[in-house]
């Protein structure tokens, strides 16, 4: 099996490499993000430069990961609508989130996130493209894609 990173991925470490030690802790029974740290332990480890070690550091930045997810996870609720996502970071080169309030009155601003919502259609469909049952789906995602692009 050939392993590659997604595009848009920031580790530096060998990708076949990663997949076989995957691999092997699956065929172990234990491929779970806490056996993979624990195997990145040793500072000789394929993977151990993929992780921050300072407790300090790494404290801060998971402190971080913890408020993008609580802004994620909140939802806004209209009259007899369904609950939508209240914010969103459209300009991934930026930590800043905006409304969709915001985001909808600006005509770039509306750009961004309908290409941001077909960048990640794009990522479900790399990621599911085996399921034969979603093949309708998909079809649709390339008809927009094409539209788009056109």
């Amino acid at each position: 099996m050939v392993f590659q990173w997604k595009q848009g991925a920031h580790i530096k470490a060998d990708a076949q490499q990663a997949g076989v030690l995957c691999s092997r802790l699956e065929s172990e029974g234990r491929l779970t993000a806490r056996a993979l740290l624990d195997e990145s332990r040793d500072e000789n480890s394929l993977l151990h430069g993929e992780f921050e070690w300072n407790d300090g550091i790494a404290a801060e930045k998971y402190r971080e990961n913890q408020a993008r997810h609580i802004i994620s996870c909140l939802v806004t609720v209209h009259e007899s609508a369904t609950p939508t996502r209240s914010f969103f970071n459209v300009e991934c080169k930026t930590a800043e989130y905006r409304s969709v309030n915001a985001i909808m009155q600006d005509a770039d601003g509306r750009d961004q996130l309908l290409s941001l919502a077909l960048r990640e259609l794009d990522a479900f469909k790399r990621k599911f493209n085996s399921l034969s049952e979603l093949a309708a789906v998909f079809a649709a995602i390339e008809e927009i894609q094409e539209k788009r692009s056109a």
